[in-house]
């Protein structure tokens, strides 16, 4: 095929005057200002002269046209002074317009004759209906953004006052940032697109919130969430459309000086801890800084800098500080070997009170603090337990501190190179240090982790946007931006134990000499984070060009982008140091490992080197049509092409299971014969693997080097309307439709750190603890084809052996050699670019005055996105790494063959990682939004949002990821059609700020200055929980549901009432019950089928003003997050087996009340 060069793409396009960022930044920076000129009988005059002048200095003039009308793109978010002059007219001028980004402020000016020269202030202010757009969202101003409590002050927490937004109310015990995830209606959390002074700030290696550059409170002008109906100059992403601008200087010099502080003594207490008598947990917390504005040339040159530090210790973070633990009964400090052996008599008394010598190591271990490295429960002595007692674990909740330590620098210039071009420069910089108490593979905390393997993660983020503005004529603008904005840091895991200090035998200690992580299921993990020790670094390089060119009744916009986006993992270490799972064998987990049985063991080796590019481009035309004074069409069309992401090294393999080559596998030793009793069999695949077209591995056939075929089809129509219902404007109905594109994030391809033959993935099955590993080759050995005849001693079986037979899993008999499994990730097979289709219709209406509502439905449906499918499913429920294992098959069950395709139809055991990444995922939404705004006046500025909403999926993905869970079977792919993950079908948040009225009216002196000036501020959230499954069995490779118990109701096991009273029972565990094994009963019961705990929160701010001069003053603030101590309680544990709590509430969602005092000085 004949490779587009950038030239043909330009020409085609006939929009672009250079190559350049993301076209969505060239709205999300600017406003502008639209009106029509009367004269005192009501007819348009045209040919008046408008003039708009910015507190800078900035001068722009344009005339009207014939029907009276005036435009001022581009501009920047601010105040202005607007003034119209006309022949036979007064001059009037009109102060405080206020511009917005993304939005149009209407400025209509009714002229009065005048016989003298004179000119005539008028007064009032724009409307707040949006009598322009039929974009739905909402602009958080600068006092909103400067005055309103935020947890950790991170403007991402605003977004959530928007009606079509969802998530957990955010934890006022966050460490660090505390990135949000937000759902726009009804899209996941990585459908959103976020814009920082015009640059595209997303990661494009997780697509989530997380590690965005995230500029301080006081440096931003403002910023907006667009949820629905945004123009076709924005794109990028489905969901919500956020744009952040930084302050820009002023003639004047401005700035402030700042510090917020919180102390452990002021704060509440953990809802758990409490009950337990802990202590609340250290929660200490510094952010200081300034920022300065001002004129480097007046009227011709300005500047703005700010700079913020943030140093954190955080013992109560839910996510990365406070585990909830589920540790073994009757474990105490005493750890002799006597009382050791008498807490394995209450485990396994058949053992006589054996003890494995890597059991005793890991329970005699202490951590550099002194502390065991499997924690003591209070109170108990080590193996005291009467004869038959139960061995249910016990929870317990342990804090730990993590740290967080940020330096963050912002630097703007923008300079007048004449009265027709404005240059601008904008760059931010941070520095974050975390060390996370609590890390998984994931990266988002692990609460069954026990301390002692923290995390240090430092990150870096950079944005760079440089663009220059031009009035070409009065009627034609142009801006051109060029942006970079980057991503990186390393992760390194602490390592104080290693395997040769626990009797552990691995492969790559001398590389690796750490512990491998234990994980005892549903109980606690041990051990550092598999996936910790890794370096990512992304860079998007992008430009883009819009030009505004307004014609009679249309105001036109059109333009484009290219991007340019990398990820760079020059190394990223998987599994090195080995996991050991302990599955409960003898009936318990935790006795598994007291006699020495490791049910399962997984340790990767290879060479995880990737450095992943996309190219995208994007076109767009907008047409915003004044077809009568009362009704304007919104009319666009954008073009988006993602292209697929490819490795410099053609590093990329994938696999098509539909031209796959098995073969039956004679299990050595065993005596099973093959292929006669093919049940009995298990199989190795020989075939279906390619790599990607610059790739050199032989024998690997080749496609195209991103392993999925470019789409050039994603045509986004953008249609709506803005109709004035009444004569004065007051009542507004809106409306529109649009198609978005959802651009795939690179964590898509992450599987590619798991694929041979750069990587193997090695398994084994009921070995001893002291050598549980498989002797995989070091990483200088790779790539490695076990296909190859030279690798037979390292592959017996001479090929990927991910499958095995059920039968074995099941024998009775001791397995004392390793199984090599390395596991199958096969990538995006068939890739479609998701989309969504949103509608929405609506009326505004202001009235008295400062109010104006809004009420509307907003609907969407969401189409091919990703999901994680196990393509090698069986046909009846097994759960491969789980509980049935030690039973053997019955006859009965059949052939287990995986159902999906003829390639697989004898591999009798499902999973191993044998996924396939596909794009067909669907989504469903629909809501009823109401929003009530009451405008700054009388000292009072208010925002209440309620949205009334039901989203729908069939997969969810997660926060931090679209591949999550599998929801249940996959061949039944309607009964996982129900309400999504992260569905809440009711919000209310209202936002406020209120100048108090002064108390003392004397004059001056000290009660003056003590009674007056006082502001409130205030967030308050109430909204319904989000639904959860309940599940017989589950594992990462598989998921069954419940059945309902013969006679019960799933209305009978639903109890109501108090939550602090059903904590032990949140619904009736007795009405579930597990589905039988290798059956085709995957369980009776739907997904998500019942609703967790409803959240409630008020946050405070009281704020005293004390001025100094005429032009600065001193700030002292109090701020109060989860004012009433409000426990908002995290879901039940929802799995039967093996969990002895099921369900229980174990833990909270949200964090207790954190008090914040500040001191601001400004000027």
């Amino acid at each position: 095929m004949r490779r587009l060069t950038l030239a043909t793409l330009l020409a085609a396009a006939g929009i672009f005057c250079l190559i350049a960022p993301a076209t969505q930044a060239q709205t999300a920076t600017t406003g502008q200002v639209v009106g029509v000129v009367t004269d005192p009988s009501g007819f348009v005059v045209a040919g008046a002269k408008v003039v708009l002048t910015s507190d800078a200095g900035v001068r722009r003039e344009a005339p009207t046209g014939g029907n009276g009308r005036y435009t001022f793109p581009l501009l920047d978010p601010g105040a202005y002074r607007l003034e119209v002059i006309q022949t036979g007219f007064a001059s009037a001028q009109l102060e405080g317009i206020v511009v917005k980004i993304t939005e149009s402020t209407v400025v209509d000016v009714a002229l009065k004759v005048a016989t003298a020269p004179t000119t005539v202030m008028v007064t009032g202010e724009s409307p707040l209906v949006q009598t322009e757009s039929s974009a739905r969202g909402t602009v958080i101003d600068e006092s909103q953004v400067r005055d309103l409590p935020l947890p950790t002050r991170n403007f991402q927490q605003l977004l959530a006052l928007t009606t079509g937004t969802s998530g957990s109310i955010q934890n006022s015990s966050d460490l660090g940032r505390g990135d949000a995830a937000v759902y726009v209606n009804g899209q996941r959390a990585l459908s959103n697109s976020v814009v920082i002074n015009g640059v595209d700030a997303n990661s494009i290696g997780t697509g989530s919130m997380p590690n965005l550059a995230v500029p301080s409170i006081d440096s931003l002008q403002e910023f907006i969430v667009q949820t629905s109906m945004y123009d076709a100059s924005a794109g990028r992403n489905a969901g919500g459309a956020v744009a952040a601008v930084t302050k820009s200087g002023s003639n004047k010099f401005h700035g402030d000086l700042y510090e917020f502080l919180r102390n452990t003594d002021l704060d509440g207490n953990n809802f758990f801890l409490n009950s337990e008598g802990t202590p609340r947990p250290t929660y200490d917390r510094n952010q200081f800084g300034g920022t300065l504005g001002g004129p480097l040339v007046k009227d011709r040159a300005w500047f703005f800098i700010s700079y913020q530090g943030t140093r954190e210790t955080n013992g109560t973070s839910l996510t990365n500080s406070l585990s909830t633990m589920f540790l073994p009964a009757f474990l105490g400090s005493e750890r002799d070997p006597a009382s050791l052996a008498a807490l394995s008599m209450c485990y396994n008394p058949t053992f006589l009170g054996y003890v494995d010598p890597v059991a005793a190591a890991a329970l005699t271990a202490t951590l550099p603090n002194g502390q065991y490295m499997i924690p003591s429960i209070p109170g108990v002595t080590t193996g005291n337990c009467p004869t038959g007692a139960s061995v249910s674990p016990v929870v317990q909740t342990i804090p730990s501190n993590s740290t967080y330590k940020e330096d963050q620098f912002n630097t703007n210039l923008d300079v007048k190179l004449n009265n027709s071009n404005r240059f601008f420069a904008k760059y931010f910089f941070a520095a974050n240090r975390t060390v996370q108490a609590l890390y998984d593979q994931f990266g988002d905390g692990n609460p069954l982790q026990a301390p002692g393997w923290p995390t240090e993660e430092d990150v870096d983020q950079r944005l760079l946007s440089v663009g220059v503005t031009s009035m070409i004529t009065t009627h034609l603008l142009n801006e051109v931006r060029f942006g970079w904005s980057t991503i990186y840091g390393p992760g390194k895991p602490s390592q104080p134990i290693t395997s040769t200090q626990l009797g552990i035998a691995s492969p790559l200690s001398t590389l690796f000499p750490g512990m491998p992580t234990m994980s005892f299921t549903n109980m606690f993990t041990l051990g550092p984070s598999p996936l910790a020790s890794n370096y990512a670094a992304t860079n998007t390089y992008s430009g883009g060009d819009m030009m505004t060119w307004i014609k009679g009744r249309h105001t036109l916009k059109f333009g484009g982008e290219y991007k340019r986006q990398e990820l760079d993992a020059p190394y990223f270490d998987v599994f090195p140091n080995g996991e050991l799972f302990y599955l409960g064998f003898t009936g318990n987990p935790f006795g598994d490992f007291l006699a020495g049985l490791t049910g399962a063991s997984v340790i990767g080796s290879g060479t995880n080197s990737l450095h992943n590019r996309a190219n995208d481009f994007s076109a767009f035309f907008q047409d915003d049509w004044k077809v009568a004074p009362r009704l304007t069409l919104n009319l666009g069309l954008r073009y988006d092409y993602f292209g697929p992401t490819t490795e410099t090294d053609g590093h990329f393999v994938g696999f098509d299971p539909t031209k796959a080559v098995t073969t039956p596998l004679l299990i050595p030793g065993l005596g099973l014969a093959c292929p006669a009793t093919p049940s009995t069999c298990g199989s190795v695949v020989t075939g279906g693997f390619v790599q990607a077209g610059n790739g050199n591995l032989p024998g690997f056939p080749k496609v195209g080097n991103g392993l999925v075929n470019p789409n050039y089809k994603n045509f986004g129509p953008r249609l709506g309307f803005a109709y004035q219902a009444t004569d004065n404007g007051r009542v507004v109905v809106r409306g529109g439709y649009g198609i978005f594109f959802d651009r795939p994030n690179m964590r898509l391809y992450n599987s590619q750190l798991f694929n041979m033959p750069y990587e193997m993935m090695a398994a084994a099955l009921a070995t001893p603890n002291e050598n549980p590993f498989v002797q995989v080759p070091q990483p200088s050995a790779f790539p490695l084809d076990p296909l190859s005849p030279s690798n037979a001693g390292i592959f017996p079986f001479g090929g990927y052996p991910a499958f095995l037979p059920v039968q074995f899993y099941g024998t009775t008999a001791p397995i004392d050699f390793p199984i090599p499994a390395t596991g199958l990730y096969p990538d995006l097979k068939d890739w479609s670019i998701p989309y969504v289709q949103t509608f929405n219709l609506g009326v505004q209406t202001s009235f008295a005055n400062n109010w104006m509502l809004d009420v509307g439905y907003v609907g969407s449906e969401g189409r091919k996105f990703p999901r994680l499918f196990s393509f090698n499913q069986a046909n009846t429920p097994t759960t491969v790494f789980g509980f049935d294992l030690p039973a053997l098959v019955p006859p009965s069950a059949g052939s287990l063959g995986g159902p999906f395709y003829p390639g697989f139809s004898n591999l009798t055991a499902p999973g191993l990682g044998s996924f396939l990444m596909e794009s067909n995922s669907n989504s469903n939404y629909n809501s009823l939004q109401v929003t009530l705004n009451k405008r700054l006046a009388q000292g009072l500025q208010m925002l209440l949002s309620y949205t009334w909403s039901h989203s729908l999926d069939d997969y969810s993905g997660s926060d931090v990821s679209d591949i999550g869970v599998i929801p249940g079977n996959m061949v039944d792919e309607q009964s996982n059609y129900a309400s999504s993950d992260f569905d809440r079908r009711q919000r209310f948040v209202a936002s406020y700020l209120y100048n108090l009225p002064d108390a003392y009216h004397g004059g001056s002196g000290f009660a003056k200055k003590a009674l007056n000036s006082w502001s409130l501020s205030g967030i308050v959230t109430l909204q319904s929980g989000m639904p959860f499954s309940i599940f017989g069995r589950a594992d990462a490779f598989e998921a069954t549901r419940a059945d309902l118990v013969t006679g019960r109701t799933l209305a009978s096991a639903i109890k109501s009432g108090n939550v602090e009273d059903r904590l032990s029972a949140y619904f009736d565990p007795t009405a579930f019950m597990l589905p039988p094994a290798f059956t085709p009963d995957w369980g009776q019961l739907g997904r998500n089928i019942i609703r967790g705990p409803k959240q409630i929160n008020t946050d405070l701010s009281i704020m005293k003003f004390i001025p100094v001069t005429e032009s600065q003053r001193v700030e002292f603030r109090a701020e109060f997050f989860n004012l009433f101590n409000n426990v908002n309680f995290a879901n039940p544990v929802s799995i039967i087996y093996p969990s002895s709590n099921f369900g229980s509430i174990v833990s909270t969602s949200t964090g207790p009340r954190v008090i914040q005092f500040a001191l601001k000085y400004a000027f």
